[in-house]
């Protein structure tokens, strides 16, 4: 198991969380390479795909871990 609170969240996508080529691109319709996407990615669309992981994968750990990394940007986008 991942130690998701020495997880670099902000420099993470969804690219390092999986490797599934489905979840990348079915549940996230990301359909370009993974340093294409890296480097346009957006900090809120980051938080998203972040946070829609944690979802799909029942992850809590990581959702806490999120939240506490990215405080003041889920209150300026209100993130719930």
């Amino acid at each position: 198991m991942k130690d998701w609170g020495k997880l670099d969240l902000r420099n993470t996508t969804i690219f390092d969380l999986t490797n599934d080529i489905n979840i990348i691109t079915k549940e996230f319709g990301v359909l370009m390479p993974k340093d294409k996407y890296n480097s346009i990615i957006s900090i809120e669309t980051r938080i998203k795909d972040l946070l829609d992981f944690t979802d799909l994968t029942d992850n809590n750990l990581l959702k806490q871990a999120i939240y506490k990394e990215f405080k003041d940007e889920l209150n300026t986008f209100k993130f719930e």
